[in-house]
């Protein structure tokens, strides 16, 4: 089907929505996700100030079937972090409440073991290198390519036994 939008045309199509209703219950059956990391014992915590990026972040490690809880304040994170389990902590460096610095260094401070990814807008290598050198496991510069990070996560998550 073409339409006029503007001063342009688009070409979409209808599909039906399929429900139980729209076919037989006995053929109806849901999709299960398969996570590309089974018996995940933990929640990722993904903390930056941008919303637009943690949905993103976020739509991103649910598609890998991931556990995730965004924070877009690192004093909350931080907050979590001291009475939870915390399997990963991805971590904005440049944010306007505490800088993701500071939030590395307070959460290997309460929970050394913590595996940290650091994530920055800004593509600094001074920031890399005191990232690693906080113990961080990797480090990304936005945009980055959505396999390399996800096999990233995947890497730095705890073994399950």
């Amino acid at each position: 089907m073409t339409k006029d939008v503007g001063n342009s045309r688009a070409e979409f199509s209808v599909q039906p929505v399929v429900t139980e209703e729209t076919v037989g219950a006995a053929f109806f059956c849901t999709y299960e996700r398969r996570p590309l990391v089974p018996n995940q014992p933990d929640t990722i915590c993904v903390v930056d100030d941008d919303t637009s990026l943690l949905k993103a972040l976020g739509r991103l490690l649910d598609s890998a079937g991931l556990q995730m809880l965004l924070f877009n304040d690192p004093r909350l994170f931080l907050e979590h972090a001291r009475n939870n389990l915390v399997a990963l902590a991805i971590i904005d460096v440049w944010m306007p409440q505490i800088n993701g610095f500071e939030v590395q260094r307070l959460l290997l401070d309460m929970v050394p073991p913590t595996p940290v990814i650091m994530m920055t807008a800004w593509d600094d290598p001074e920031s890399e290198k005191v990232a690693f050198a906080q113990g961080a496991v990797a480090f990304f510069a936005k945009p980055f390519d959505d396999t390399v990070f996800l096999e990233a996560v995947i890497r730095a998550l705890p073994a399950v036994e």
